[in-house]
C-alpha cells in the first residue's frame, strides 16, 4: 500500500470544476464551532478523469500503485505520460482522480469564492 499523500477528518466537499482550466476543486470550509479558521483546498491540476462523490467525511490520499493505475488509464480514451491516479479513500470506499499534480492550500477565501485560479503553496 502506498504512502498518503494527504490524509484529514474534517469534512470535504467538490466545491468547484472548471472545464476550461481542467481543474477539480475539493475544500473542506472552516467549522467555527470546532476551532477551525481556514479552508482546506485540494486541486488537481489538468484532470483528464474523475469518478468522486460530492461528498467526504474524511479524506486520505495516495498515489496509486502500478497496477491500480494500468486499470484506471485503461478506463480513458487518451492519456499522457505525466499523468498521475489519485486514489481517494473515504468512508471505507476508493475513488479516483486522474491528473497532472495535487496542490493543497490553506486559506481564508469567502464560501463563493473558488481557488481555482489562485497561486499555490503546497504541491504534494
Amino acid at each position: 500500500m502506498s504512502e498518503y499523500i494527504f490524509r484529514s477528518d474534517r469534512a470535504f466537499r467538490l466545491w468547484d470544476v472548471n472545464p476550461t482550466h481542467i481543474r477539480v476543486l475539493i475544500r473542506s470550509a472552516p467549522e467555527r464551532a470546532q476551532g477551525q479558521d481556514q479552508n482546506i483546498d485540494l486541486q488537481f491540476q489538468f484532470s483528464t478523469y474523475m469518478d468522486i462523490p460530492s461528498m467526504f467525511p474524511g479524506i486520505a490520499i495516495r498515489a496509486a500503485t502500478s497496477d491500480e493505475r494500468k486499470r484506471i488509464i485503461g478506463r480513458l480514451p487518451k492519456s499522457y505520460p505525466d499523468d498521475k491516479v489519485f486514489v481517494i479513500e473515504t468512508n471505507g470506499m476508493e475513488y479516483h482522480i486522474v491528473a497532472l499534480s495535487l496542490w493543497v492550500e490553506e486559506n481564508t477565501l469567502p464560501p463563493m469564492q473558488s481557488s481555482i485560479l489562485n497561486n499555490f503553496t503546497r504541491d504534494v
